[in-house]
């Protein structure tokens, strides 16, 4: 019995204002597999990754997620599938670093105000990152590493 790939990205292309970013990209993760993306700056490669996450439709090709396009997922259900680590993120928001991560629990949520297991998942996801230490911090008094694992924690919440 062959299973499906956890993720699979069928000559995928995409282009903005006339301009080719990505051309015939495909490739397979299978479930459990440890992949790397690399490549030299303006390579396409966040754009890649954004496709891979849904938060853009490819102007061509297929993304699937184990087995069904992209497309045909409901926003909540790929949200609780799918989480995306920005490059960067405004350092300004208004938000410490504990709501961040909370945020994270959105998708699994069925109302607005965060349950004790919500709160008890994000405090293992910040404990696993090393950044439970600044969880009543603004996220503008963080360096930009430790942004990154504060963000990484609401990734895995």
């Amino acid at each position: 019995m062959t299973m499906n790939p956890l993720l699979s990205v069928q000559d995928v292309g995409w282009h903005i204002a006339g301009v080719r970013i990505l051309q015939r990209v495909s490739f397979d993760v299978a479930h459990g597999e440890f992949v790397a993306l690399m490549g030299r700056n303006g390579a396409g490669k966040s754009t890649l990754l954004d496709l891979a996450a849904g938060l853009r439709p490819p102007s061509e090709g297929v993304v699937a997620l184990e087995g069904r396009p992209l497309g045909e997922w409901s926003p909540g259900d790929l949200a609780r599938s799918i989480s995306h680590l920005p490059q960067m993120m405004r350092a300004e928001v208004a938000f410490s670093a504990e709501e961040l991560v909370l945020m994270g629990r959105y998708p699994h949520s069925g109302r607005w105000m965060e349950s004790a297991g919500d709160r008890q998942t994000a405090q293992r996801a910040m404990t696993r990152c090393g950044c439970f230490q600044f969880r009543h911090r603004r996220l503008s008094t963080l360096s930009g590493g430790e942004r990154q694992r504060v963000l990484l924690a609401a990734c895995l919440a």
